[in-house]
């Protein structure tokens, strides 16, 4: 539950940094971008090395649990992504 819960809160909090990114500098927002990605990287290395040193036992659970959170949420933005283009296609039906 707690890989779960985290692989979300990765999700959401990359979709924030991606926001960084505007047409007025883009290339600073790119830098920043990329040094939130590098740092939620460190952050699943740490909890995972942390796992592995302290709770050995829950670590399979709490890495399947990161991944499904982290794919689960990318997959309802993904068909939600597609669901606002089609309408915004079909006129704003």
């Amino acid at each position: 539950m707690i890989g779960l819960a985290f692989g979300v809160g990765l999700l959401l909090a990359s979709r924030r940094s991606a926001r960084l990114v505007t047409p007025e500098d883009p290339l600073v927002g790119m830098a920043k971008s990329a040094v939130a990605m590098v740092g939620r990287m460190l952050l699943v290395l740490l909890a995972l090395l942390a796992y592995f040193v302290w709770a050995r036992r829950g670590l399979a659970p709490f890495g399947v649990g990161l991944v499904v959170g982290f794919l689960v949420t990318v997959m309802v933005e993904v068909f939600g992504a597609s669901r606002a283009s089609r309408s915004v296609a079909e006129g704003g039906r």
